[in-house]
């Protein structure tokens, strides 16, 4: 298999006081480290935006722009040797898919917030009513209050096996997008 079809591989090591230390190993085998954001959440919010943009199919959103060589988010490299004209092919990406990355970053902040509300799927209808009212001719335009529930369903999930997870250890996960399985994608 060639490096190119191999998929990013992201690792979330989980450590004492609710904090935690994202790297993630691209393709191009360069490895990249990505900081904690800020505030201190349940789940952590890189890993938030893993589960919801790999549920939803958003591959120009954080995760698939940061497989594609762009360093998002604060990213840095820490390993690995960048191909030429690496940070000229950063810039094109984000600038491509800036508008992507800021629908990727409203549907997390509603979906994770959702998520945590003891009635989860309650919310659903809401989200849903809020994305498509915000992007009513984008990608959240082809997808249900029912897809939005299968979301929320699966960031409780998330939460759940991450808050589980033994200080020390660590979730690894591969960005190969994969869709919802009853999702009405058009």
């Amino acid at each position: 298999m060639s490096r190119r079809s191999e998929p990013l591989r992201a690792s979330f090591r989980k450590f004492a006081a609710a904090t935690h230390r994202t790297t993630a190993r691209r393709a191009d085998a360069v490895e990249v480290s990505i900081p904690q954001v800020g505030r201190k959440f349940a789940l952590p919010h890189d890993l938030a935006h893993f589960a919801i943009e790999r549920a939803l199919g958003i591959h120009d959103g954080f995760w698939g722009s940061l497989a594609a060589g762009a360093l998002v988010g604060g990213a840095r490299v820490t390993a690995g040797r960048q191909a030429p004209h690496a940070a000229r092919l950063s810039d094109e990406i984000l600038k491509r898919n800036r508008a992507s990355l800021t629908e990727a970053e409203v549907a997390v902040g509603l979906i994770y917030q959702a998520s945590q509300h003891h009635a989860p799927a309650v919310r659903a209808p809401a989200v849903w009513r809020e994305l498509t009212a915000s992007y009513p001719r984008g990608r959240f335009a082809r997808i249900t209050a029912n897809d939005i529930a299968l979301v929320i369903g699966l960031v409780a999930e998330t939460t759940r096996r991450w808050q589980a997870l033994p200080v020390g250890e660590s979730m690894t996960l591969e960005w190969p997008l994969a869709r919802l399985p009853h999702a009405s994608y058009g």
